[in-house]
């Protein structure tokens, strides 16, 4: 895209997000979908090459993972609003998700936000 037609979708919808998130596992062919829409190319790259923290989506209600996969936000969005991205995008009309939960890497233990 060149930088007249950036700066003028810039102006209609604002500044491109600053996070993005990739489903690595999940039914129906959506491994590999990424968002948000407008997703920067360089977060995508990153998600792609398995960047990213880990996180499960659940069905509402049901303890059965729905989807698998990995976030990408800026360092003081850790834990943050950013965090419900995947689940507030798509997740719950997507899929029918009501809870995300992230993985600590330290206690190895899967937190629900």
């Amino acid at each position: 895209m060149s930088d007249y037609l950036r700066q003028q979708a810039e102006q209609i919808f604002g500044p491109p997000p600053e996070y993005g998130w990739i489903i690595t596992k999940g039914g129906d062919g959506i491994d590999g979908l990424t968002g948000p829409n407008g997703i920067p190319k360089e977060i995508s790259a990153r998600l792609r090459a398995g960047e990213g923290r880990k996180f499960r989506m659940y069905y509402s209600g049901d303890p059965e993972v729905a989807a698998y996969g990995r976030i990408i936000t800026p360092d003081d969005e850790v834990g943050g609003e950013l965090d419900f991205a995947p689940l507030d995008d798509w997740g719950k009309g997507g899929l029918g998700c009501g809870e995300i939960r992230y993985h600590n890497p330290e206690t190895d233990e899967w937190v629900e936000l």
